[in-house]
Order: C-alpha cells, then sequence, then structure tokens
C-alpha cells in the first residue's frame, strides 16, 4: 500500500443492537480484523488503527434508558454517556496512545457479558 498518511486513527462503531447474535459477532470480528490489518500495515508508517465499541450510551438522541434496562448491567452501575465515550477516543488519537494499535477497546462502562472480538 503505498499511503502517505502519519498520526492516529480510531473507528467507533456501534455494535448494540443484534448483541449475542451470530451477524453482530460476525460483524465485530470483521471490524477487529480490518482493524488489525490496517494496524499492521500502517503502524511502521505512524498511523495507529483502534477500534472503539460504545457499548450502551446516552446520548441527545437517546436521553433516557430503554424500558425494563438495568443500570446493573454496567460494572460501573450506570450507563456511560458519549462525552465518556469521546474521551476514550480523544485518548486513542493523542501521542500517549503510542502501544495501543490494531486493539479492540470496549467503551460501555464494564458491560458483562459482551465480548467483541
Amino acid at each position: 500500500m503505498d499511503l502517505q498518511l502519519t498520526g492516529k486513527r480510531a473507528v467507533v462503531t456501534g455494535g448494540s443492537r443484534g448483541t449475542g447474535l451470530p451477524s453482530g459477532s460476525i460483524r465485530n470480528i470483521g471490524v477487529a480484523a480490518l482493524s488489525k490489518s490496517l494496524a499492521d500495515e500502517l503502524g511502521p508508517s505512524g498511523v495507529n488503527v483502534t477500534v472503539v465499541h460504545p457499548g450502551m450510551t446516552v446520548t441527545e438522541r437517546t436521553p433516557v434508558l430503554p424500558a425494563g434496562y438495568p443500570a446493573t448491567r454496567s460494572s460501573i452501575g450506570r450507563v456511560v454517556t458519549a462525552a465518556e465515550v469521546a474521551d476514550v477516543v480523544a485518548f486513542l488519537a493523542s501521542p500517549r496512545s503510542v502501544a495501543i494499535n490494531g486493539d479492540t477497546i470496549t467503551a460501555g462502562g464494564g458491560t458483562p457479558g459482551v465480548i467483541y472480538y
């Protein structure tokens, strides 16, 4: 690949819907594999590629949890905010994240039972 790229890249994917279904798992594996391949190819040029799975997130469009969704489904006892997910992405875009490349980061407050590989 002959690209003139430098810097950081974070791939943010939504994936709450379909969690636990084969289609959701296949999608997550595909995104992780693509990220890893790009990281291996672009890493020597100084480009980091990382996947961020936000999990259940409170946003302006979804300010209220779905009916029956217990906040205890998170290790931190609540749903994360969009700003908290943005903090993770901002860190990944910073020079301090040089050791993180080709990895998948879950920013969902420690959602139990969900694996994003």
